[in-house]
C-alpha cells in the first residue's frame, strides 16, 4: 500500500509540474528592412490591441530584429517607425497561445517634408502725438 501512495504523489508531483510549464501567452517578431533589404536598426515596433492595457514597444537590434513577447491571445496591430521611412501598420494580426509569427517589414523611403513659409508681416507704422 505505501509503494501505490508514493507513486500516486510523484505522478501528481510530476503533473502538477507541467502544468506550470504551459505557455498563456504568444509573441511577434522580425526584422525590419529598408527598400534595398538592409536591416533598419533604431527602428520602433509597436504593438496594440484590446487584449492589452496599453502598448508593448521594442527597438530594433543592429541586426534589424525585434521581439515582443507577453501578448495575450487576441487580435493586434504591428506599427513601425523608422527617421527618414514612412510608417507602416499590419492591421488584424491574430496571435495565438505559444505562438511567435516573423512579421517582417520593408519600410518605404519617407516623404520629404513640405517647406512651409511665414509671410513677412509688414512694419507698423509709427505715430505721433502732436
Amino acid at each position: 500500500m505505501g509503494k501505490k501512495l508514493i507513486c500516486a504523489l510523484m505522478c501528481t508531483l510530476v503533473l502538477s509540474l507541467a502544468a506550470f510549464a504551459q505557455e498563456t501567452t504568444g509573441g511577434v517578431q522580425g526584422t525590419i528592412r529598408d527598400p534595398q533589404g538592409a536591416v533598419i536598426s533604431g527602428a520602433t515596433v509597436t504593438v496594440s490591441g484590446p487584449a492589452l492595457i496599453g502598448k508593448k514597444t521594442a527597438t530594433t537590434d543592429s541586426a534589424g530584429n525585434y521581439h515582443i513577447e507577453q501578448l495575450p491571445p487576441g487580435t493586434y496591430s504591428v506599427t513601425v517607425n523608422a527617421a527618414g521611412f514612412s510608417p507602416a501598420t499590419q492591421n488584424d494580426l491574430r496571435i495565438e497561445t505559444g505562438a511567435l509569427p516573423n512579421i517582417n517589414v520593408t519600410l518605404k523611403i519617407g516623404q520629404v517634408g513640405s517647406r512651409s513659409t511665414v509671410p513677412r508681416i509688414p512694419r507698423t507704422s509709427t505715430w505721433s502725438m502732436a
